[in-house]
């Protein structure tokens, strides 16, 4: 459905936030926040064959593991409740 293709899981940021890359199926909103967070790897399609090639991937390349890790820390100083909490505040006050 459009809402689940539009839709990002509350696990995906407590990966970034624990800095652990993970696997992603590529819909819409995880494929743009991976453009400036390259943090998981993507698949194309969520079957047990796609899933175990792309831990394979991230297993057995430990430049992209790092880099993954790296941008995952990058990702939680922007993505977390402190940052949002700042951005609600300042869209709640331009309701008026």
């Amino acid at each position: 459905s459009i809402s689940y293709q539009l839709s990002l899981a509350n696990k995906y940021f407590d990966y970034i936030q624990a800095e652990l890359p993970s696997v992603q199926l590529r819909l819409p909103e995880y494929a743009h926040l991976q453009k400036k967070y390259p943090c998981t790897e993507m698949i194309e399609q969520c079957d047990v064959k796609s899933v175990k090639a792309a831990i394979i991937r991230i297993q057995n390349n430990s430049t992209a593991y790092k880099s993954m890790v790296k941008a995952c820390r990058l990702a939680k100083q922007d993505w977390n409740w402190e940052v949002e909490e700042k951005n609600l505040i300042r869209l709640f006050k331009n309701i008026n």
